[in-house]
């Protein structure tokens, strides 16, 4: 469960209201479980699990702690979003917090994740503007970082251009944005930048706010 934690800076509020929003916030992560292990229960249907082997098995489990790990990344850039607009929050908290509303992604919308990290922040009373200002930034930044990415797409539609000449564009690209996010919104802005870069391209490697 979800309340207050030490290392929140925490706002008064309504003992009535704090339940709703805690209870809220459980009850869209385990809307998130639930629509997972039906989705599960259907693949199941359709995969020979018999044909995995222990090699398969191993791999499953090294790629999902791989992937578990790996969201680590996307924490301590939400960690950085809530330090920038003035809602300074504990490690421990902002991860747990983070890790909790993920499980509401999964459900059909793609945005339950987000309202579920409202709710559960201001449950622990992390004040609520903040909190939407987090995730606003976090799907513009999402979205940049994958329009960024598009460009290693321009060796498909464009032959005459070279893998590794579009990598090198890539990267230099990648260093002039984020250049500009620190000299004009800040470090923490670019900090968000830099750990979706790395949650989509490789293993977490982003652990430092």
């Amino acid at each position: 469960m979800l309340l207050c934690q030490p290392g929140v800076e925490t706002l008064a509020m309504h003992p009535m209201l704090k339940c709703g929003l805690h209870w809220s916030g459980s009850a869209l992560a385990i809307a998130g479980i639930a629509f997972v292990a039906l989705r599960l229960r259907d693949y199941g249907t359709e995969i020979d699990f018999a044909r995995f082997g222990m090699v398969e098995w191993s791999e499953i489990v090294i790629f999902t702690l791989i992937y578990g790990l790996a969201n680590l990344m996307l924490a301590y850039a939400w960690l950085n979003l809530l330090k920038k607009f003035g809602a300074p929050v504990s490690n421990r908290w902002a991860i747990k917090a983070y890790g909790v509303s993920q499980l509401a992604k999964y459900v059909p919308g793609n945005i339950f994740h987000l309202a579920g990290r409202q709710t559960i922040g201001m449950a622990a009373g992390v004040p609520g503007w903040p909190l939407a200002k987090s995730s606003i930034w976090e799907l513009g930044l999402l979205t940049l970082a994958g329009a960024l990415f598009g460009v290693l797409a321009f060796p498909l539609t464009v032959s005459d251009v070279s893998v590794p000449f579009v990598t090198l564009l890539f990267v230099i690209t990648a260093i002039a944005v984020v250049a500009l996010l620190v000299r004009y919104f800040g470090q923490p802005i670019a900090r968000h930048l830099h750990g979706t870069y790395f949650f989509l391209q490789s293993p977490p490697l982003y652990l430092s706010a």
